[in-house]
């Protein structure tokens, strides 16, 4: 502060300067430590007890990962796991199997970051595109070994590539990753999964299109968890296009062999058991609410609304955002510049509540009610996905900050 006092001048010139200082430190200090814009990053480092629990199946993850921007994300700090962790009652770094388990978090990162594989015919995207990220290696027989499972934590170099190829594609073709096709990777962040991010699958689509398909991965999530004594339950060893639920085979087709414990444990056999199915049905579940808060996904109305009934308040949503439909640069800086005021308190009301619902055993009735009134009521003024253009909101907020 001395040195602040010593910058030559009037009095009230050094005052200006100091309040000027030190609202910059705040405002970095609240982006920093704990701005709702993180929340929406991405961050693909496994937990510690993962890590552990991989090593006794010979897997092993990479010890360090560089925060890079692929123009949709940047990938930086989990605080998508913190959100998750802190509503749970602890420090994300020192969290208990009590607080939340390892595969809870597992699951919250999972929208991000699905595991998935290529398939071994020359139609492959790794015969197609040949990235040697991708290619098949020859063992010391000269026999071809298969890729494997993909995800950033398990084959980076081959991850980022693919994701850059499939994000070309998705730019010249929006709904090149729709009905089904395509990697797990295209299709949740440039395809007909966006809805696990809260975002509308394609430009135009309805608000209340895009808000069904959230609530039917709500319902499917919250039946794999399958708390409640009233419900009827989806197992683990569950076709996915078997699945009774309104929506679903839109997305995974009549016949599809994939079960829910392939979609989300492919390649982690740690995690092949009923318990931890559960646990990473509701962390994406938890994803997929806490990312409804950020504007790049789902624009809200400035004003608030109450629901005596729920004993909740919230804005409602405007419109649903698409992939598609922005630039990838201005959804990233966007991220970054979220309001922080006041999307902290209500990614934490919403995530707290469904964390004691899942505890009270709520069957999906209840649980569709809060979120249809609480976490994603549509507004008057409504209108289809893409509509509106987000820089000029992003340097409207820019202005205000600064």
């Amino acid at each position: 502060m001395r040195a602040l006092n010593a910058i030559p001048g009037v009095p009230g010139r050094r005052e200006r300067f100091r309040k000027r200082i030190l609202k910059h430190a705040v405002v970095l200090l609240m982006f920093v430590t704990f701005s709702p814009a993180n929340s929406y990053e991405l961050h693909p480092k496994p937990s510690d007890t993962e890590v552990r629990r991989a090593k006794s199946y010979d897997i092993s993850f990479r010890s360090h990962f560089p925060v890079f921007d692929l123009g949709v994300h940047l990938y930086s700090s989990p605080v998508h796991e913190q959100l998750s962790a802190h509503a749970h009652g602890c420090d994300f770094n020192l969290c208990s199997r009590s607080d939340v388990s390892a595969a809870i978090l597992a699951g919250v990162v999972w929208n991000d970051d699905p595991p998935f594989s290529f398939d071994e015919s020359k139609n492959s995207y790794i015969y197609r595109n040949d990235h040697k990220a991708c290619r098949r290696k020859k063992d010391r027989e000269g026999n071809f070994v298969p890729v494997g499972t993909i995800s950033f934590s398990l084959a980076p170099d081959c991850w980022i590539a693919h994701f850059k190829h499939v994000q070309k594609v998705a730019k010249k073709s929006p709904l090149a990753y729709s009905g089904g096709k395509g990697s797990l990777l295209a299709r949740s962040h440039f395809g007909d999964l966006q809805f696990l991010h809260s975002m509308a699958t394609r430009k135009d689509e309805a608000a209340e299109e895009t808000r069904g398909k959230i609530l039917m991965w709500a319902e499917l999530m919250w039946r794999i968890d399958g708390r409640s004594p009233d419900d009827w339950k989806v197992s683990r060893a569950d076709r996915l296009s078997a699945v009774k639920i309104v929506g679903i085979n839109d997305h995974f087709r009549l016949g599809e062999s994939r079960t829910i414990e392939e979609l989300f444990a492919l390649g982690r056999p740690w995690f092949r058991n009923n318990m931890d199915i559960e646990d990473m049905a509701f962390g994406s579940l938890l994803h997929m609410v806490q990312d409804s808060f950020s504007g790049s996904h789902a624009i809200r109305e400035g004003e608030s609304t109450d629901d005596s009934d729920m004993n909740c308040r919230t804005n409602p949503i405007r419109e649903f955002q698409t992939y598609a439909g922005q630039k990838s640069h201005t959804h990233s800086l966007y991220d970054q510049r979220e309001q922080a005021r006041t999307s902290l308190e209500k990614i934490h009301m919403a995530t707290q509540k469904l964390i004691n619902l899942r505890s009270e055993r709520a069957s999906w009735e209840q649980v569709e009610i809060f979120l249809k009134k609480c976490v994603f009521p549509l507004s008057n003024q409504v209108q289809p996905a893409g509509k509106t253009d987000l820089a000029p909101l992003r340097t409207a907020h820019e202005q205000h900050l600064y």
